[in-house]
């Protein structure tokens, strides 16, 4: 996402900014279609223990909460510079 965000603002044209665009919206789609309440239920691939014990503070987490105001923000906040 934040590749992609990137390419969108800063992209060496319109092409590949609209190109962008259209990948951050089906992503989100797919976030979105994953989450309930901010709380991701669908399958991300992998799980591992650490992350299925904290959900509340995984990254995906705090952009559901940031975009539909549904979320947790949790102890860290990946999407962000450090």
């Amino acid at each position: 996402l934040k590749g992609l965000t990137i390419l969108y603002a800063l992209g060496p044209d319109a092409d590949v900014r609209r190109r962008a665009g259209a990948a951050i919206n089906r992503l989100l789609e797919i976030v979105a279609r994953s989450a309930q309440q901010g709380m991701l239920t669908g399958a991300q691939g992998r799980s591992y223990e650490h992350t299925l014990r904290a959900a509340r503070s995984l990254e995906l987490s705090g952009i559901a909460r940031i975009l539909w105001g549904k979320g947790f923000y949790g102890m860290r906040f990946h999407a962000l510079p450090q």
